[in-house]
C-alpha cells in the first residue's frame, strides 16, 4: 500500500513538473487551448480504447467543450494563414 502511494506521488510530481515546463515553452493561447482539449481527448480514449460507456450526463459535460473547441481551432488555423502585420 505504501509503495503504491509513493509511486502515485512520484508520478504526480513528474506530471506537474512537465505541465509547468510546458506552460513556459508553449504560447499562452495554445497552452490554454490544450487545457480544454485534454479532457475531451481523455473521454475519447476512455470510450474508444478502454470501453467506457458514454452517458447523457457525459454528453452535457464534454459536448459543449468539444463544440467550443471547433471555433477556436478554426480561428487558430485562420490566424496562422493570415498573420497580423507587425505593430508600428
Amino acid at each position: 500500500m505504501a509503495i503504491g502511494l509513493l509511486t502515485i506521488g512520484l508520478v504526480s510530481t513528474v506530471a506537474l513538473l512537465l505541465y509547468l515546463r510546458a506552460s513556459e515553452l508553449l504560447p499562452f493561447g495554445l497552452f490554454g487551448l490544450l487545457t480544454y482539449v485534454e479532457p475531451v481527448l481523455l473521454a475519447i480514449v476512455s470510450i474508444t480504447i478502454l470501453g467506457e460507456s458514454l452517458t447523457p450526463i457525459d454528453l452535457l459535460i464534454y459536448g459543449p467543450i468539444a463544440v467550443a473547441l471547433c471555433p477556436l481551432g478554426i480561428e487558430n488555423a485562420t490566424a496562422r494563414r493570415h498573420p497580423a502585420p507587425p505593430p508600428g
